[in-house]
């Protein structure tokens, strides 16, 4: 009889053993499924920055380009303003030029 209680105190202990393993088992899976999530929550938000990043690259890119159109038109108005100007100075030391042959 002594020997049939030692048996089934052993199995008991072996259930719980088992029910220990299962619990921590358990929670060892709920965490890495919890790590995952947050892994993924992090792949996901680090990949929205690269586009809002790369967006940000592109609207950059267009302003350099419309910024260097904008200059390309300033400096041809730059430059006929400029001719005109030195044409105004000829006409004017040409006609004071006259002015003092005369």
């Amino acid at each position: 009889m002594d020997e049939i209680q030692r048996i089934l105190t052993d199995c008991e202990e072996l259930v719980n053993q088992e029910l220990e393993l299962e619990i921590k088992l358990n929670n060892k899976t709920s965490l890495i499924e919890r790590q995952k999530q947050v892994l993924q929550i992090t792949s996901s938000s680090e990949e929205g920055r690269i586009t809002e990043l790369e967006d940000q690259l592109l609207e950059e890119k267009e302003k350099v380009k419309e910024n260097a159109e904008t200059n390309q038109k300033q400096e041809a108005q730059f430059e006929e303003e400029k001719e005109q100007s030195l044409q105004l100075q000829i006409g004017q030391l040409q006609r004071e030029l006259t002015y003092h042959q005369s």
